[in-house]
């Protein structure tokens, strides 16, 4: 980001438009207005698949062709690419099945210990379109926080790592350092208070079966908030950009195909939880890939332009100043720099820089002055 851009007036659409740039290629956004406009044509399906190559764009991005092509039957894909995304759909529907067991083994005991929770995120929305499979690394679940330290131990017992932070614990295998499951006292929202909302989650949550297990899910004006404000956070932190282009189709099926979404208990959530300003960062991100794929205006009322201000500058700040520095310091672990002495000078000029600038990840003038300053020298 240059200096100039950090003042009050088009703050939020020059960040979107830089972080757009990064993450959404040409083809994305061609793949995406297609899948989502309400009537697409066979035209346009050519026209992309003109161009489009499994092996470049990879799995994921294949995946979400497969959907396309899966709510729409009438149109007609090339004869060497529907049985490929076909067969795709099937790849992926099994790929999870050592996730979900493990799920269903800690999920079962919870349940035996009348342990109500709320499965989150793409499980949650596996619920809802059991024909549309999802790329998963792990399985979040959130429980009250009353319950939470009881649902570390009872993981322990079974004979798994937990792995503890503020808001949650990662369940890993003993054998493995990847997370198979995330359990949530609260949501971390980054900016803002997520711990709030828990009551009213839980309030709202409608049964389901997910992975063959009997439990809860959000509703979903609670999902498209949580879904949202996931996606502020990974922007601003750099995590998760893998599943990005989910989103698009998640918001469209959350809100478009069931009467009566409350668009009203979204932005009470954020009103709650203090995080108006992300959701409306996420919107404007969506929209300016899918126009009008959500409402702009209802998010964008009552929402300051200071407000909106100091949460751009400090996405900002953590997505251009910490994480390129977290990344280094990273790199230069003591054990590395023991083995090559001649890094002992980039350690000492890295990691006090970001162990000091971290402290302030939550200060928005002083993001602003470090921001100004990091374009200028």
């Amino acid at each position: 980001m240059n200096a100039r851009d950090f003042q009050p007036k088009g703050l939020c659409s020059s960040l979107t438009s830089k972080i757009r740039k990064e993450l959404v290629t040409e083809s994305d956004e061609r793949l995406l207005r297609m899948a989502l406009s309400a009537d697409p044509a066979q035209e346009s399906l050519d026209a992309l698949m003109e161009t489009w190559d499994i092996e470049a764009e990879g799995g994921k991005k294949a995946l979400l062709l497969s959907y396309f092509m899966k709510m729409h039957p009438e149109l007609t894909f090339p004869s060497h690419t529907g049985p490929r995304l076909t067969g795709l759909l099937n790849y992926y529907r099994f790929q999870n099945i050592r996730l979900i067991a493990q799920f269903k083994k800690i999920c079962v005991e919870l349940k035996m210990r009348g342990i109500d929770f709320i499965v989150l995120k793409g499980g949650a929305m596996k619920s809802l379109r059991p024909a549309f499979p999802r790329v998963m690394n792990d399985i979040d679940i959130l429980v009250r926080a009353s319950d939470f330290n009881k649902v570390g131990a009872l993981c322990r017992r079974l004979g798994y790592v937990c792995r503890r932070d503020r808001h949650a614990m990662s369940i890993h295998f003993r054998d493995s350092a990847e997370g198979m499951m995330d359990i949530h006292r609260y949501l971390d929202l980054k900016v803002g208070d997520g711990s709030v909302l828990n009551d009213d989650f839980f309030r709202r949550a409608v049964p389901a079966k997910v992975f063959g297990v009997d439990t809860l899910i959000p509703s979903r004006e609670d999902m498209l908030f949580i879904a949202l404000a996931n996606l502020s956070k990974n922007l601003m932190y750099r995590t998760s950009a893998d599943g990005l282009l989910f989103i698009w189709f998640d918001a469209r099926f959350l809100t478009g195909t069931a009467p009566g979404f409350d668009y009203e208990i979204v932005l009470r959530d954020a009103e709650q939880s203090k995080s108006r300003a992300n959701l409306l960062f996420a919107v404007c991100l969506l929209n300016s890939v899918v126009p009008d794929l959500l409402p702009e205006e209802i998010f964008e009322k009552d929402v300051p332009e200071t407000e909106m201000e100091d949460f751009c500058a400090l996405t900002a700040y953590a997505r251009y100043i910490l994480c390129p520095l977290q990344r280094k310091s990273h790199e230069l672990g003591v054990r590395k720099v023991m083995r090559h002495p001649a890094l002992i000078a980039d350690f000492f000029k890295v990691r006090p820089l970001y162990t000091f600038l971290k402290m302030f990840r939550g200060r928005p003038a002083f993001a602003k002055k470090i921001l100004a300053r990091h374009e200028t020298d």
